[in-house]
């Protein structure tokens, strides 16, 4: 079983009918590069195409796509957006070594090595190519997506603990709707204890380098600035650099609450774009509906998640002898 594996996708309907077979051959890390539909000369290693589709139409594409993967806990997926947004991009590069790739159309051995050849950068000296022939499926229509909207600086917060699909769908949001720098507020302090199971969430730095570590895989071509936030405004309240920020569907309020102090301090309102929640299979009454954190450490109870301390025999009993003059 490989670690790393790609998938090159020209039509995200077919993803349900390709899934099955990669969810039993790569165990850490599948990257997803969309190409245009029918695109010719998939082995030539330029991705110009692109520039006949706006980055944003693929915004719905996106979100179904880790819908759809949701369930596979333990597999990282990551869907690539610099060779969208940047139709001059002739390379992918991605953080780990790509050790197979696979295809959801026809294509012959010598396309498929020609391909990685020239347009993978970092990939394993025997890096294999499957060809995953599906019948055909209908296109997915984005046409209902709001195209016209990217901004030079965009702002986004929350905890991102123990980062999941409904994370990724809002950060890939955000940079598909990002031109130069992308901030990032991350929740730290007692911002934190209103949440469920707060003592189970992950320190701030770790979630901070999560998300960077996230954020420069999917493109590297973006400027990022990851910090945390020890109230709801974070820098939002201040920072006249700021143009849109991006809110899940629930926090909606909190993006008007922003920018109502905006204007307050003589600034320029935010353009707010919404990204809807996705629904999660309640296994406890517990859990909440949608895609959570919170249930990600409902989930986490029972669990070992740090060794416990051993000590030898001699060790316990002078412990114990300590502890008894006490």
């Amino acid at each position: 079983m490989a670690k790393t594996g790609m998938l090159i996708i020209t039509n995200p309907t077919k993803l349900n009918k390709l899934i099955p077979r990669i969810r039993n051959e790569v165990k850490n890390t599948l990257y997803v590069q969309f190409f245009p539909p029918k695109r010719p000369g998939i082995s030539n290693g330029i991705f110009a195409n692109f520039n006949i589709t706006p980055p944003l139409m693929y915004s719905k594409s996106v979100k179904s796509f880790y819908k759809s993967t949701n369930d596979l806990k333990k597999l990282d997926v990551r869907i690539l957006l610099s060779a969208i947004k940047n139709p001059t991009v002739s390379k992918i590069n991605t953080r780990q070594p790509v050790e197979i790739v696979y295809f959801d159309q026809v294509l012959n051995d010598d396309e498929m090595k020609g391909f990685i050849t020239s347009c993978i950068e970092n990939k394993t000296h025997n890096c294999r190519t499957i060809a995953l022939c599906e019948s055909e499926c209908e296109q997915l229509d984005d046409s209902s997506v709001d195209t016209s909207e990217s901004f030079n600086s965009v702002v986004l917060g929350g905890t991102f603990d123990r980062l999941h699909n409904g994370h990724k769908i809002l950060l890939s949001e955000a940079v598909l709707r990002c031109k130069k720098t992308l901030t990032v507020g991350v929740t730290d302090t007692d911002m934190l204890k209103t949440k469920k199971l707060w003592e189970l969430i992950e320190p701030c730095s770790l979630r901070m380098d999560k998300v960077r570590d996230f954020l420069e895989d999917i493109d590297p071509d973006l400027e990022y600035n990851i910090i945390p936030i020890n109230d709801m405004f974070g820098p939002t309240k201040d920072d006249p650099t700021f143009e849109m920020i991006v809110v899940s569907a629930e926090t909606v309020g909190g993006g008007k609450k922003v920018n109502e102090l905006r204007v307050s301090n003589g600034l320029k309102p935010l353009h707010v774009v919404s990204v809807e929640l996705i629904p999660d299979i309640k296994i406890d009454e517990e859990e909440e509906d949608k895609i959570s954190s919170s249930n990600d450490r409902l989930r986490l109870l029972g669990t070992l998640i740090t060794q416990p301390e051993f000590f030898s025999s001699q060790e316990h009993i002078s412990h114990l002898n300590r502890t008894s003059l006490v």
